[in-house]
């Protein structure tokens, strides 16, 4: 009879922490985390938003993208910050999880000149646990991007901006922005002091 309810025991505690087990495991950094908590949002009700919807200066609903989805295979939900409430002279951050791929996208941009924006791309892999980071120039009198590496080597120069320069600018729209603002919403096991574990790599330009 012991040996019956031993074995009980056993099967119970293994069905109560398969799920935060397998959390656990599926949840490697707090990019994992901003992930799938961001998929679960939706345009369809209140309820549906993700833990940004609590951040000031965020979007009243998130923004679905169906023409996207359909080439995606899975739902695109993009949440958008009002350039009111960003750190200066960070503009147009958007935080998009797309289901169908299993990627995080972190996008930004600093006006550069009256004319051109340099725009950050933090583009995260769920299935591989990797950030890629990218940069490249819009033209808005020309309404033209502007991301081959010739181009943006040049308009780096013509700018005078720097790996450095870049460096700071990132680190005010990711860390000072969108992970500062996560952790005041969202009860994290991770901090600025420890992200997780993920990779890097960086398609900057340098000069």
């Amino acid at each position: 009879m012991k040996k019956n309810t031993m074995l009980i025991f056993i099967i119970m505690l293994i069905i109560i922490s398969t799920p935060f087990v397998y959390k656990r495991i599926k949840v490697r950094n707090v990019y994992d985390e901003i992930y799938y908590d961001s998929s679960k949002a939706s345009d369809r009700g209140p309820s549906k938003r993700s833990s940004f919807g609590k951040v000031e200066g965020v979007s009243q609903k998130p923004m679905f993208l169906p023409q996207f989805s359909e080439i995606a295979k899975g739902e695109i939900i993009r949440e958008l910050y009002m350039d009111e409430y960003l750190i200066k002279p960070i503009q147009n951050l958007s935080i998009t999880a797309n289901n169908g791929s299993k990627e995080l996208t972190i996008s930004f941009s600093v006006l550069v000149s009256e004319d051109m924006l340099i725009v950050f791309m933090n583009d995260y892999d769920v299935k591989t646990k990797k950030i890629v980071k990218k940069i490249y120039f819009y033209d808005k009198l020309n309404s033209t991007i502007l991301d081959g590496q010739e181009d943006v080597s040049l308009l780096l120069k013509e700018f005078e901006i720097s790996e450095s320069q870049l460096n700071e600018w990132y680190k005010k729209g990711i860390t000072d922005q969108v992970l500062k603002d996560w952790f005041s919403v969202y009860k994290s096991r991770f901090s600025n002091d420890n992200l997780g574990s993920y990779e890097i790599e960086s398609n900057w330009i340098s000069q």
